[in-house]
């Protein structure tokens, strides 16, 4: 399970692909890209409830390989951030690559990028997001109406059920991986963006917005 744990800003290009503006606005609504953007977060509940972690976009860059705007994921305080890279191409919001907190010092390019968000943002769109040859979700957004979280309330947020899917390689076909933890719900809010996340049929949270400070 990948978290994608994440106001508007006007690039012109990423590469040789327009991004911000125009009809895909929309997307960077949902999902904030502006310079000095920090989000904090609560993970999970009761005892095992990391008190706080927080996100940052610390750069956008049109450095060719990497164009696009950097987040950073720090969760504790004694271990390396994790740093994810994110573009608009197209009609979707990518997730182009991940600089681990471990391992090699450079970046793992998705390959195909792992799309996010999809526009239009209204109940019923659905995409795939690839994340290895034998493991996709399936993204339908679902709902939009009000959520309350620890950070505030927000109207008009946008629900997204994601689903996994393996590939069967004997069959060459998709199935639905059987287990419900693979069920996750993402809410994001508009000018602010990821809120809540919640796990399984039953809900558990395991995101939640605690506060939120727009860049500059």
């Amino acid at each position: 399970m990948q978290s994608v744990i994440v106001s508007l800003m006007m690039l012109t290009t990423v590469g040789a692909t327009t991004v911000f503006g125009g009809k895909f606005e929309d997307l960077t609504e949902y999902f904030s890209m502006k310079a000095g953007s920090v989000w904090t977060y609560q993970m999970g509940k009761g005892v095992d409830a990391v008190p706080s972690y927080q996100v940052k976009v610390t750069q956008c860059t049109d450095r060719e390989e990497i164009a696009g705007c950097i987040f950073k994921t720090s969760i504790d305080p004694s271990l390396p951030p994790r740093h994810d890279v994110y573009a608009i191409q197209g009609d979707a919001l990518l997730n182009k690559g991940t600089l681990a907190p471990f391992g090699p010092q450079e970046w793992q390019l998705h390959v195909p990028p792992q799309i996010e968000l999809r526009s239009p943002l209204k109940v019923g769109t659905t995409w795939d997001r690839y994340d290895s040859d034998l493991e996709k979700t399936r993204c339908t957004i679902i709902e939009k109406g009000k959520v309350t979280v620890k950070g505030g309330s927000f109207d008009n947020v946008i629900q997204i059920q994601l689903v996994t899917f393996v590939r069967d390689t004997s069959k060459g076909k998709w199935k639905k991986y059987d287990r419900d933890s693979a069920l996750i719900f993402r809410h994001y809010a508009p000018n602010v963006g990821l809120i809540k996340e919640e796990i399984s049929k039953k809900r558990f949270v395991y995101i939640e917005l605690v506060e939120y400070k727009a860049g500059e």
